[in-house]
């Protein structure tokens, strides 16, 4: 056990080290945010200068329209929140719609581009316009694509719809790749995936091997640090499963990346004391259990109701309301006998 606590302290001033420089790379990196309507004059300066450039690219457009219609815009900030970048996604390209409706776009797309069969159309989405500084082009496509994926989780792909005549350019040939028509066609159809940006997670038992790639993640975003619990906590607490308590970790490129610790041992009393769970059944199992008609005169007499005098203040018999359903179903005959 102390070998293992020596080469994990090892690892963990490896892995503490690498966080530093991803912090600081963090740091330097571009924001992404959705636009807001004063981004529209904001962005002038990264329109003006080659407006008949991106008409030739993605169409006639407006860039408040792009903000009102579009499934997702966003644009990539500074440092100084001052705009870098804008791109839109649409679920079906804008600058085809003159000449293929969008009712028809799936099939006149489909037809013509063979793999776009494979692709189906509820996870795919359409960059209709990118443009950033020139020198901040690389950095705001790979951010403003990652956080597409991120923020529209149902989408697998990212296409990118170009007249013919209008060739690829970087840093967009980059990360987009060409889908073969079958024919001539006045459109040419690219096409980004999800996995080359946001790696798919794989999710599985904790091991105590993950515990080099988890405290930095729990430092950076949790109280519980190693100088309060101590640097091996995570191990002890990944060790100690057992039927009652399991540890999940979500995998991304064979590294941990994420952690949920779950439990069986619940105290559901003083959770009760503590927290009005009414709402979720006070987290409590609905028992479903027959009640005979004397076990029902026995408490409503212990809650000092008369089942005649309710039947009396609510008459209303069966079909008579259909918005209110009777109290009582059956009717309780006295007789001096």
């Amino acid at each position: 056990r102390r070998q293992r606590q020596m080469c994990i302290r090892d690892s963990l001033e490896t892995a503490q080290a690498k966080n530093q420089v991803k912090f600081r790379s963090r740091k330097m990196a571009l924001a992404v945010r959705r636009c807001e309507p004063e981004d529209a004059a904001a962005a002038a300066h990264l329109i003006h200068p080659h407006q008949s450039e991106l008409e030739a690219r993605f169409g006639s457009f407006q860039l408040a329209s792009h903000m009102e219609h579009a499934s997702l815009c966003i644009t990539a900030v500074d440092e100084q929140d001052r705009s870098v970048g804008i791109a839109s996604f649409f679920s079906s390209p804008p600058m085809v719609a003159d000449k293929v409706p969008a009712g028809e776009w799936e099939e006149w797309v489909t037809e013509r581009f063979p793999k776009m069969a494979d692709l189906p159309s509820h996870t795919v989405t359409y960059l209709a316009f990118f443009t950033s500084e020139e020198q901040q082009q690389a950095a705001a496509l790979q951010t403003m694509l990652t956080t597409a994926f991120s923020t529209l989780a149902q989408f697998n792909t990212c296409c990118l719809v170009l007249p013919t005549s209008i060739p690829l350019w970087a840093p967009l040939d980059a990360l987009f790749r060409r889908l073969e028509p079958v024919y001539d066609v006045p459109f040419q159809v690219y096409a980004c995936h999800r996995e080359g940006l946001v790696p798919s997670l794989k999710i599985r038992l904790a091991q105590v091997e993950d515990h080099d790639d988890l405290i930095p993640v729990l430092n950076d975003q949790t109280e519980l640090h190693t100088d309060i619990h101590g640097e091996f906590f995570l191990a002890d607490v990944i060790e100690g499963q057992d039927n009652a308590r399991k540890c999940l970790v979500a995998e991304a490129d064979g590294r941990a990346v994420g952690l949920i610790a779950l439990s069986t041992e619940i105290d559901v009393d003083l959770l009760n004391r503590c927290h009005d769970l009414t709402p979720w059944d006070s987290l409590c199992d609905q028992v479903e259990e027959e009640v005979s008609i004397e076990e029902l005169m026995e408490q409503m007499a212990r809650e000092g109701s008369d089942p005649l005098e309710d039947v009396i203040e609510n008459p209303q018999l069966p079909g008579e309301n259909p918005d209110k359903e009777p109290k009582l179903q059956a009717c309780l005959l006295y007789t001096s006998d």
